[in-house]
Order: C-alpha cells, then structure tokens, then sequence
C-alpha cells in the first residue's frame, strides 16, 4: 500500500496510546544494543587488545634477558684418599658430607641478529592493525545483520497489517454472502465459498504471524537478550534514491576484506625478512656475578668461596641446520604470493559485486515506482468493486480477484523495498561506510 507520512504518524500513536511505546525497538536502538552485546564483537576486542599487548620492544627482543639463580647441593659418599706423598697416611670416611652453595646474576643481551628483531617488531605493530580492522569488519558485518533482520521484520509487519485488512473485506463478504443465503437471495455456494475464502485469509495471517515471532526471536538472538523478548518496530523502510555507483567503485581501497587482505600480506612480507634474518650471526653482550661457598669433611680445603664478575661476547653463526631455514623462507615466500592472489580475488570480486548489486538497486527503484502505481490502482479497483459487491452489482468471484489482486500488488511493493534497501545496504558494507552511516554505537 502507498503510505503517506502522516499515515505513519497515525500508526505510530497508535501503537503508542496503545501501551506498546516502552516496546518499540528503532534501527539505531537495536544496532547500539547489538553493538554493545554482540559476542563476536566481544571477541574481536579482546584480541584487539592481546595484539596492543604483544606490540611491545621485549616482546621482538631489544631487551636484556637477566635472571637470578641460586643452587643449594648436599651430599653424603664414602671417600678413600691417597697421597703422594708417602709419609701422609691414606684417609677413610665412611659418610663424608659435603655442601655447596651458588648464586648468579647473568645478563644476556642480543645486539645483532641480523635485524630480525626490528622485523618482528614491525609485525607486531602490522597484527595490532590487523586486529583493528578485524574488529571494525566484525561490527559493520553486525550491523548488517541487525539491519537485514530489522526491516525484514519490518516488511513482514506490513504483509501482517494488509492481510488484516483482506481479512475485513473478506468478513464483510462472508457477512453478505450469508444474510443473502438466509433470505434466499443467493445461493448456498457463494455463502460456503465466502467462508473458504475467509478460512483462508485467517489461515494466511496466522502463518505469516508465526513467521514474524520467529524473526523477533532471531533478531533478538542477534542483539543477545531472551529470545521472547517482545517489541515493536517502526514500521518504515528509508531508502536512499540517490547513490552514484562510481561512488562504490572509487571506494574498493576501503572494503575491510581487502584492506585486511592487504595487511595480512604485509605480515607475510615481514616474516619473510624475519625468516631470512635467521641467515645472519646472532652476537650477545653477556656478563654476570657469581657467588659460590662449598664445604667440605674430605680433601685439601674444608671451605671454598668464590666471587666476582664475568663478561663477554658471544657469537653464533649458523652454518648448516638441514635447510629448515631455507624451507621458512621458501614457505614465508609461498605465503607473500598467496596474499597477492586473495587481494587481486578480492578486488575482482568486489567490483563484480558492486556492479550487479547496484543493478539490483536501480531495478529496484524502478519496481517501487512501478509497484507504487499498481497498488494505487489495485486498491481503488477493490474499493470500487467492494461497493459494487454491498450493492450486489458484481459477483464474489469479481470481489475476489481485485482482493487477491491488492494482496499481491501490495506484498511486489514490500518486496521491492525490501530488496532495494537489502542492496543499499551491501553496497554500503562493500565499499566500508556502514559503520559511518551508522555511527551510533
């Protein structure tokens, strides 16, 4: 049916002083509750936050390892000891104890391995950006998710309300049908086919009822509250009748799949160098302070302690570990020119996408225009023929037609709208600026 704003207003005071208004549920209400609840986004911003704490200088290794060790060793044998010098007796002890004490400060400190750390540390800062924008793509996929489930609530609110109507007309034809029958006016068949006719209506309603709990349920579902959770929806569908497609097709840099593609690439370069880095020696700065007391019921020295300071320089130079550093390479290499694949896919895919989605969109602009006039001329042919019917001027079967004739020219306007907003909003999730056409959340 054509609505006109001030049709919406009545509706919407209607369900209003109806005791509904602590009910209604709008797009941008549902997206917040969506945004806020929403597990996947959860998720996505607790590795968000892993991948700001892993991009740190410790974790790609500028920093000095330093550790605290500390031993304490006892032990009981039976000793025998012979000199050389023949004049000092052998000694015998049976359970001759000794202990020994240690501890030692080291420091172990990388100054070169082939810049490997300054690549590691770069790819944590490239996660960390990938993080973000796995976050951002998870909600703008959320919020396209509640919208498609909003207005497809919307739409089959509507389908509910015209069948109500039908249901009317249908019950004022039933009512005809079976006064003229008791009088002997009509026959006994218009009156039973009146009341097939009704049967059916109510019967249509009644499943398209069920159909609008279920997805109350699943929309509820997606917001993450109880699924019986009752509201009421706005029932209007905005569309936007101005979008310019090379609008969308300027913007392929800004669809989050590729720019996801694109810095997952940049990781698989990253550790490729990381990779080749292994090639290179690896030189420590290491120093330290040792600690050490061992006592004694045998031998020379009943004690002995020793302290002091050590440093040093050490180098390792790989010479052959069975190419696995080779494989690393040759795997991290791989791996660079599948990214360059997926995003060269991507690009591919999105500008067929946005091609035939916004054919969809201007087909269905045209439709709503087209769909607009036929219910405007379907609903009057139903009023005129409704009347003609009361006055017994045309049969049921006439009355019928131009009912099922509404219906149907009322459910194609629905249908269109629902369509052409569905496109309006891939077209907008595709090219990266659902999330700022809806920024409340």
């Amino acid at each position: 049916m054509v609505y006109s704003k001030t049709k919406y207003v009545i509706v919407f005071f209607f369900i209003f002083f109806s005791g509904y208004s602590q009910n209604i549920l709008s797009v941008d209400e549902a997206i917040k509750i969506g945004i806020e609840n929403n597990y996947g986004i959860k998720i996505a911003e607790k590795n968000k936050q892993i991948s700001q704490n892993n991009h740190q200088f410790s974790n790609a290794g500028f920093y000095p390892n330093v550790n605290a060790n500390f031993a304490q060793n006892y032990r009981t044998e039976a000793t025998h000891q012979e000199f050389i010098d023949a004049n000092r007796p052998s000694t015998d002890n049976p359970e001759a104890k000794s202990n020994s004490f240690s501890s030692s400060v080291s420091v172990v400190w990388t100054i070169f391995n082939g810049l490997k750390m300054f690549y590691t540390y770069n790819r944590l800062g490239k996660m960390e950006e990938n993080a973000v924008l796995e976050k951002n793509n998870t909600v703008q996929n959320t919020i396209a998710q509640i919208l498609i489930s909003y207005y497809n609530i919307v739409t089959q609110f509507e389908r509910i309300r015209i069948l109500k109507e039908t249901l009317v007309i249908s019950e004022k034809r039933l009512e005809i049908a079976k006064n003229k029958y008791e009088i002997g006016r009509s026959a006994k068949e218009d009156f039973l086919s009146a009341q097939v006719d009704y049967n059916s209506d109510k019967s249509s309603l009644l499943t398209q009822e069920n159909i609008l709990f279920s997805l109350k349920a699943d929309l509820n579902s997606i917001l993450v509250r109880e699924t019986n959770t009752d509201f009421i929806v706005l029932p209007q569908i905005d569309i936007d009748s101005q979008l310019v497609i090379n609008t969308f097709i300027d913007n392929y840099s800004n669809n989050l799949n590729i720019l996801i593609a694109k810095k997952q690439m940049q990781i698989a370069h990253i550790q490729w160098m990381e990779a080749r880095a292994d090639r290179y020696p690896t030189i420590n700065v290491t120093s330290g302070y040792i600690f050490n007391i061992d006592r004694s019921q045998v031998g020379i020295f009943a004690l002995t302690q020793r302290n002091g300071y050590n440093y040093g320089v050490t180098a390792s130079v790989p010479i052959f570990n069975g190419r696995v550093v080779e494989r690393r390479i040759q795997n991290a290499r791989i791996q660079k020119e599948i990214n360059e694949y997926r995003i060269k896919d991507l690009e591919t895919s999105f500008q067929l996408d946005i091609q035939s989605i916004f054919n969809t969109y201007k087909t269905g602009l045209e439709l709503l225009k087209l769909e607009k006039q036929n219910v405007s001329v379907a609903l009057e042919n139903e009023k005129n023929v409704l009347e003609r019917y009361i006055l017994g001027n045309t049969t049921f079967v006439v009355l019928r037609q131009a009912q099922v004739a509404a219906l149907q020219a009322e459910n194609r306007l629905f249908t269109a709208k629902f369509n052409t907003k569905l496109a309006e909003i891939e077209l907008l999730r595709l090219s990266g600026k659902l999330i700022s056409t809806y920024p409340n959340n």
